[in-house]
């Protein structure tokens, strides 16, 4: 099965993870956590993601804390 998640859906759930897991994770691992925030993931019983995080700027990480709009290349996601 193959799920699709948006900029702005993988931004949240890195935010999510921050403030309310203490975790850091780069985008391309948070993008399970992204597919159940946004709906198009539903679990049944015990699950596992893994997550990395050393391939986030420490300025991206400032930006999705505050909630601030990220700029990545001509594209623009999250801000809330």
């Amino acid at each position: 099965e193959t799920l699709l998640v948006s900029e702005d859906e993988i931004y949240r759930a890195m935010r999510a993870l921050i403030l309310e897991d203490r975790l850091i994770a780069e985008g391309g691992s948070a993008v399970s956590h992204a597919a159940v925030l946004a709906g198009k993931l539903t679990l049944e019983g015990p699950a596992a993601f893994i997550l990395s995080g050393r391939g986030v700027a420490p300025a991206q990480i400032e930006a999705i804390v505050a909630g601030r709009p990220l700029r990545l290349g001509e594209l623009t996601v999250g801000g809330v």
